[in-house]
């Protein structure tokens, strides 16, 4: 309901949140646990709130540290991850529903010396 006369634009956002896993990097290997840093930001409904944000590492859930004013989440994962593959997951979804998945594997080494 408008009030006044004008120009009125009606939009959908039906783009999907922006997302970039800065570390851990994909096929990389690492010597300890690395640090988990993501930039993410929507240009449109925004993200909202940190309900909107799922981490997992290897199916385990990871509470986001997000920073909104400057659109970073940089937290990292408590239990000390064994030597091998992993996978650390995303899912990002902003106010409109629109999802953005992404996964990333990568190595810890192994500590033990031969």
């Amino acid at each position: 309901r408008a009030s006044s006369f004008g120009r009125f634009l009606i939009a959908s956002d039906t783009l999907p949140p922006l997302l970039e896993i800065i570390s851990p990097q994909n096929g990389q290997e690492y010597a300890g646990n690395p640090k988990i840093k993501l930039k993410l930001d929507d240009l449109h409904s925004g993200i909202g709130s940190e309900r909107n944000i799922s981490l997992s590492m290897d199916g385990n859930y990871v509470i986001p540290e997000w920073d909104p004013e400057k659109n970073v989440i940089i937290t990292g994962y408590d239990a000390p991850l064994a030597p091998g593959a992993h996978t650390f997951t995303v899912s990002l979804k902003d106010r409109s529903g629109n999802i953005n998945r992404q996964a990333v594997r990568f190595k810890i080494k192994n500590s033990l010396k031969k």
